[in-house]
């Protein structure tokens, strides 16, 4: 996706990922709405571009930080 700052960029990825709720319509993932859908329950995931990880954890908690199976 490419446009000027300001042009709703990072909102739309908010919305899409389930951190923003959208002000009015339905979101629709592969024609599924998913207004309601808590962000670790949808079909998609958001990479950040800032290096955020935990020192204190291991690799393998870090990747699994947001699922309640990944460590299964």
């Amino acid at each position: 996706m490419l446009g000027p700052s300001g042009a709703g960029k990072s909102t739309l990825l908010n919305l899409i990922a389930g951190f923003l709720p959208p002000a009015s319509g339905s979101l629709l993932i592969n024609g599924e709405a998913h207004n309601a859908t808590p962000p670790a329950q949808r079909p998609v995931s958001m990479l950040f571009q800032e290096n955020n990880l935990f020192n204190h954890l291991t690799i393998r908690q870090n990747i699994s930080l947001g699922s309640t199976q990944a460590l299964n």
